[in-house]
């Protein structure tokens, strides 16, 4: 039996979202705290946030490092 957890935490992250929208397997929008832009993926088993905490990152660099863990993990699965 799959658990609800990760499907319950994507969506959950979401609703925290403003202007949500899809970049390439990543979906993004700003967040309702603090106006800045997070990315998140979902996969069977994996949920993959990336929320900058240090500096300002452009969504676009936010997708490309989020593309290179993803394909990372995929090739050494």
């Amino acid at each position: 039996m799959r658990t609800l957890e990760l499907p319950d935490m994507f969506n959950r992250y979401l609703r925290q979202l403003e202007g949500v929208h899809y970049v390439g397997r990543f979906t993004c929008g700003k967040s309702d705290l603090s106006k800045d832009t997070e990315c998140f993926a979902y996969a069977e088993d994996t949920v993959i946030a990336l929320r900058p905490t240090v500096g300002r990152f452009t969504e676009q660099e936010m997708v490309d490092a989020l593309d290179e863990l993803v394909d990372h993990l995929l090739a050494t699965r």
